[in-house]
């Protein structure tokens, strides 16, 4: 799988270079391989991964990351791999905080949520010299559980200023020249039936230095191909480039991802 990922996604190693957004869209598709790989390939490289899941449990990550070689509870343990778990964050600034106002309550959610993310990445450049990762999966959930997606478009904005400057504060302007800068991902779940989920990924595609779209079929569900992703470059951070554009469709299995043109899957030809 990791080949074949890097090369579609133009990565020159296994994993997301410097000061990257990268914005994962699913719609009627699943997109969480992406997710997976990044996570491995980092893991791999030796590079510090933050994992904030609104989705599954870090036992779920563990036993894909293990089938694609790698072991979280031992990058656990070495303190380069740090799961946050976004629903129980969300529980512990709902009960113990004293919110009178809806917005006083989103407010100490999304700072909450910050807070564990920064510390995480105090931690990180305290022990690692590697360009941290930070990993959101899926942010979409935050609307699904009444929070605007203006709130939420607030809250990845701040938070990539925060990281930002959090790490030109530790390690320094002159040291990190923008190539300490750690990436960050997120994914994000959208139905066209649904405004404020579609909103927030346009918001995301917007901002987002990477924009990969992972989508079903115009014709329905086919067992030799599990859908068709788009992805978009813009300029990152301090760093301009060419924009382009990619359009393939995929087949996936247990461990692995196979692309191809669209009508040009080998069960057709």
């Amino acid at each position: 799988m990791a080949s074949k990922v890097n090369t579609f996604l133009n990565f020159d190693t296994g994993c997301a270079g410097e000061s990257e957004l990268i914005a994962i869209g699913q719609n009627n598709a699943n997109g969480s391989f992406l997710i997976h790989h990044i996570i491995s390939s980092a893991i791999k490289e030796k590079r510090c991964v933050c994992l904030l899941s609104f989705v599954q449990k870090f036992h779920h990550y563990n036993s894909i990351s293990r089938k694609l070689g790698v072991n979280l509870q031992t990058a656990q343990s070495a303190i380069q791999f740090v799961f946050l778990d976004g629903l129980d964050v969300l529980l512990q600034t709902f009960f113990v905080e004293d919110c009178s106002s809806t917005c006083r309550k989103n407010i100490g959610v999304f700072r909450k949520l910050r807070e564990e993310i920064l510390s995480t990445l105090s931690r990180f450049m305290e022990t690692s010299n590697s360009v941290p990762l930070v990993i959101i999966d899926d942010v979409s959930v935050l609307v699904s559980l009444g929070f605007g997606s203006d709130s939420v478009g607030i809250f990845v904005n701040s938070l990539i200023s925060e990281v930002i400057d959090r790490v030109i504060k530790i390690a320094g302007p002159q040291e990190t020249g923008g190539s300490k800068i750690p990436s960050i991902v997120i994914l994000s779940s959208y139905s066209e039936s649904d405004r404020e989920s579609v909103y927030l990924w346009k918001l995301l595609s917007h901002i987002s230095s990477i924009s990969v779209n992972v989508t079903g079929l115009e014709t329905g569900y086919c067992k030799d191909v599990h859908g068709q992703v788009t992805a978009v470059w813009h300029d990152r951070y301090n760093h301009p480039r060419p924009h382009q554009r990619k359009i393939l469709q995929f087949k996936l299995s247990e461990t692995s991802v196979e692309f191809f043109a669209s009508g040009m899957s080998p069960a057709v030809l």
